[in-house]
């Protein structure tokens, strides 16, 4: 007879939580996987590791999980060994996938604890039965984390789920640096700023998300958002109580930012014509489309008629007219006039009605618990006061949305100031301070000059 074929093994190892990142518990698995190979005389091929990863949320990317699947079928390896099967998984569809190339395939799947042994109809029985218990398990863990998370977050106590909130600790105390660009990014996305130069600004800083991502636009809306920055304690985005915690900013000028930020019209990403001043922002003379952004046959940089290219005017030229009556404008001593446009609610005023209806809703809350009004009163009282403090937010949101120009206000230098600006934020000024751009065609032979644009004050400003 010859010599049988030695088995190629691979050792798949995981934890959940690994709190201090040192992969004890990886190593102590991996010493009895290797032992269990030795003394079967299989050769170890491969080593799959997924450390501090779940293995029971349908939703978690398990990477060394998903190319261990995919070298299997590579034809890589023909055992597989784990320290327990709920290290392999917890979920029992992905179980019964194993159980089924070891039926179909002749894979060998054993445990380095004994307790498993897809190879054999006894040890199939184990593991569904297994799977099946520590699936139910896991519900159950599910039921009570929800449930206590409901409980923490309505005594205004944080939530410890996920990674840590960026401006806080896991127990919602401040990081102050973090702190302090968020109470920065809230003044600034009040004033007009857009969410990509905030997240700009806090990349070049060196500044990560708290998995130590680069930030993007929909990840600083996610933080500024966030109740907690308010001493907000939230449950499934409902504020459910006040919470016991110091407060990064002030109750309104978190809803001013949220009911800004959540405004359906409101674009998070960018149209290409966000690279230059006044692309999609200017207007055809001729027809009044949008002008766009392009480059002419010299290579250089130009505005073209969006519809029939009806005008074509050299953008740098253009770009400099606005941004000098930009800079003059600004630099006037009446600047802070700018900051109450007409028919613009008085911010004070609304600020105080929300405070009354914030007390409306309490009160309501309490003659429920009273048992001085029903359910269905409540439920109805609930209603309006939702429905009026929305427009109470969308009405600041809209009476802080020209204070983009706040800045300039106390600027010692507006010129300085105002190169230094992203282009973004340049971009709002411009909106804030014209009704509109309009450029006319320079002629044929004729050069662009201040005369070929044409800028249409916003009422009050001119």
């Amino acid at each position: 007879m010859g010599k049988s074929k030695t088995r190629r093994v691979a050792v798949y190892l995981r934890i959940s939580i690994d709190q201090t990142g040192e992969r004890l518990a990886v190593d102590r698995q991996r010493e009895d996987c290797l032992k269990l190979a030795e003394r079967r005389g299989w050769e170890v091929v491969g080593e799959y590791v997924d450390n501090s990863v779940s293995a029971s949320k349908k939703n978690v990317t398990r990477p060394a999980y998903n190319r261990l699947i995919r070298d299997y079928e590579a034809g890589i390896f023909d055992a597989l060994i784990c320290w327990d099967l709920d290290r392999l998984t917890r979920q029992p569809r992905q179980l019964e996938d194993w159980i089924d190339r070891a039926e179909t395939s002749g894979l060998v799947v054993v445990t380095a604890n004994g307790e498993a042994d897809l190879g054999t109809d006894a040890g199939r029985l184990f593991a569904r039965i297994k799977a099946s218990v520590a699936r139910s398990e896991v519900e159950r863990t599910s039921t009570r984390r929800k449930r206590a998370n409901l409980q923490a977050a309505q005594a205004g106590r944080p939530t410890k789920t996920g990674r840590r909130p960026f401006g806080f600790t896991r127990d919602y105390e401040q990081v102050p640096a973090e702190a302090a660009l968020i109470r920065d990014a809230y003044r600034q996305a009040i004033s007009g700023v857009s969410l990509l130069a905030i997240a700009r600004g806090w990349n070049a800083a060196g500044t990560t998300t708290t998995s130590g991502n680069p930030w993007r636009a929909p990840s600083v809306r996610d933080v500024l958002t966030a109740g907690r920055n308010a001493a907000q304690s939230e449950y499934l985005g409902e504020v459910v109580a006040q919470g016991q915690w110091e407060p990064i900013v002030d109750v309104d000028t978190w809803r001013a930012a949220k009911a800004l930020l959540t405004d359906p019209a409101r674009k998070v990403s960018p149209d290409p014509g966000t690279r230059y001043l006044l692309g999609n922002i200017a207007v055809c003379g001729r027809c009044g489309a949008r002008m766009v952004s392009s480059r002419n046959r010299q290579g250089n940089r130009a505005y073209k008629c969006g519809a029939l290219w009806h005008v074509a005017a050299d953008a740098e030229t253009v770009d400099e007219v606005v941004a000098a009556v930009c800079v003059r404008r600004l630099s006037l001593p009446d600047v802070g006039d700018l900051l109450q446009p007409e028919d613009r609610a008085n911010v004070a005023v609304l600020r105080d009605r929300a405070e009354v209806l914030r007390a409306r809703m309490d009160e309501a809350a309490a003659l429920f618990a009273a048992g001085t009004i029903t359910g269905t009163q409540l439920s109805r009282i609930t209603k309006d006061v939702e429905t009026e403090s929305q427009r109470v937010e969308r009405d600041l949101a809209e009476a802080s949305k020209r204070s983009v120009v706040a800045q300039f206000v106390t600027a010692e230098d507006v010129a300085a100031l105002w190169d230094g600006l992203d282009i973004l934020v340049k971009r709002d000024v411009v909106r804030a301070l014209f009704e509109s751009v309009t450029i006319t065609p320079p002629g044929r032979g004729r050069r662009t000059s201040a005369d070929n644009v044409v800028l249409e004050w916003r009422r009050g400003d001119d």
